[in-house]
This record gives C-alpha cells, structure tokens and sequence, in this order.
C-alpha cells in the first residue's frame, strides 16, 4: 500500500489503527493524526495536532502529547479535543501510554518555575478520558528525565534515568511506582511482552537482551541468527513477532515467532518479498492487529499488511 507522505508512527488499539504523519518541513511542519482503514491502509478520519510523534490508543480514542503541557484526543471521527495538563510542565514535554484503568500523562515537571532539567521533580499521572481532569499522581523518585512509558501489560511501563545515567525499568500503577531494574541501557526501547517481562532493544539492531522483571534479572539474549532486529512485537499470549532482516545489500526481511520466556521459535517463519529500507531518515515501525502484522516503510512510502495467523 503506498503512501503520499511518510508515516512517523503508528499505535493499534480498541478504537482501531492510528498513524501519525506530516507535511512541510522546520517551522512549517504540521502534524496531523489519522485512524487508517483496516481494509486497504488509507485513512477515514484524520485531526490535525500539535507538534507530536507519540501516540497512545484507548479503547474510544488516540491521545498524542505534545508541546507546551498539552494532550490531544482525537475521536474515531476525527473530532479533536485539546486538553491543559497542570501544573506547566517548564522545560518538560510529556509522553503518553494507556494502561491499568486509563491513560497515564508521564515526565512532567512538578514545578513551573523550573529552569533545567536538573531542578525539576518528575511525575506521571493518570488522565480521566472524558474531562482532561488529573485523577492521580505517582511522584517518580530520583528522575533526572523519563526517556519513554509504554502501554500496560502488567504497567504501564516507565523508564526513568537516574542523575547517575542509569536507566530505572519500573511499574506504573495506580498510586505506585515499583522500580524493578536499574542499569545501564544506553540506546535501548523497553518492550513489555509479558506481566513478568519486557525486551530491552538494542537501537543498534544488535542481538537483543532479555529482562524478566519480576523478579529482578536478565534472561539470556535471543539468537540473532545472522539477522539484524528491527521490532520486537507481542502477541499478547506471551509470545512475541521479531521483525528481522538479514545483513548485505540484497537484504531480506523476515518475521519469525518466538517465545517471550525463553526466546526459542515456534512455528515457521515468514518471509517477506518487499524489500525493506532500513537506513534511510525514518524507523521501520511495526504493530500487531488481529491476524495482520501492520509495517510502516516511512522511506520509502509504503505501508505493508503481512498476515500471520488467526488473531
């Protein structure tokens, strides 16, 4: 499926499948948010937004944080909400995840007098969907910054850096924050796969560590068979999809099915015959919807819908 423009990113949810795109460029880009066709790729309803490249998606809506201490809610129709996140969040911008009864609002500067990162207590919340209104605070102790909060499975999941660089793997739930791991995992996305564990990717595409949270551990690495990984996707049965391709100019890309616990594969790999650009100015980008692994090729303007299986 081609695409006019590229595709930032893309979240699956209840209320179905979300990209985020732009046009222009520097001062002059917008944003825009779109609930694409399950059918044939091409959105039905698109809101344009503030500056944003993260989407949370809920079972009624698609949350985008943007600058300035603003949550966005776009609808199915594309109607648009704005919503004002207190107290000013200074010099922070906010990132969102849905999870654990509701959408958490996370690494936002308690104070507005703030003037560095250094200086500025970090909290998440959780956002009533209907009003904007902050339901509860969860204070995140000794965060210099949150790099990310990914969508609840068993979360949401946090991860903060320490003001000695560490990165803390950590809980989020309703009125606690439970750190789990604390290390050093420059370069990494956290990917919950499990209740009891999340994926440290490497950004470098490199073979993958394996963190099991609960309790407090590190699992041995995935084979990488000779492939560099791209995404990591679970299916929500505590299995999950590794988007991978090979290595050289004639790269091929595959996607193989391996267990969350112990990293071995279970069933056949799927070859895939488009070729897939993977070092050009955007990231592959991949979800898991129903039966259908969705893949975002922002360079080179395509969209592919891969089947893997029965949902």
């Amino acid at each position: 499926m081609r695409t006019s423009r590229p595709i930032n990113s893309m979240a699956s949810g209840g209320s179905g499948l979300w990209i985020t795109w732009t046009t222009g460029s520097g001062a002059n880009t917008v944003v825009f948010v779109s609930r694409l066709s399950e059918v044939n790729g091409r959105p039905v309803a698109t809101a344009q937004v503030n500056s944003s490249s993260l989407l949370a998606i809920s079972g009624r809506y698609a949350w985008a944080a943007t600058t300035q201490g603003v949550i966005t809610r776009v609808d199915r129709a594309g109607v648009r909400t704005d919503f004002s996140v207190p107290p000013r969040q200074g010099v922070r911008s906010p990132s969102v995840a849905f999870g654990d009864g509701g959408l958490w609002v996370s690494g936002l500067c308690d104070s507005p007098d703030a003037v560095d990162t250094l200086h500025c207590p970090i909290s998440s919340y959780r956002v009533d969907e209907e009003s904007g209104a902050l339901l509860e605070r969860v204070t995140v102790p000794d965060a210099q910054s949150v790099t990310s909060i990914s969508p609840a499975v068993g979360g949401p999941w946090l991860v903060a850096v320490t003001p000695q660089l560490r990165y803390a793997i950590s809980s989020l739930g309703s009125t606690s924050f439970v750190p789990l791991v604390t290390q050093q995992l420059p370069n990494r996305a956290i990917v919950p796969v499990t209740k009891d564990v999340v994926w440290a990717v490497s950004a470098s595409r490199r073979p993958l560590p394996t963190l099991r949270l609960r309790p407090a551990g590190v699992i041995a690495g995935v084979p990488a068979r000779g492939k560099g990984l791209l995404q990591a996707i679970p299916d929500g049965r505590g299995r999950v999809w590794l988007l991978e391709v090979t290595r050289g100019r004639r790269a091929v890309a595959s996607l193989r099915l391996v267990a969350a616990m112990t990293g071995r594969q279970v069933g056949r790999t799927i070859t895939i015959k488009r070729r897939i650009t993977v070092n050009g100015t955007y990231g592959v980008t991949a979800v898991l919807r129903g039966a259908y692994v969705w893949i975002v090729l922002p360079n080179d303007r395509a969209l592919l819908r891969v089947k893997v299986g029965r949902p």
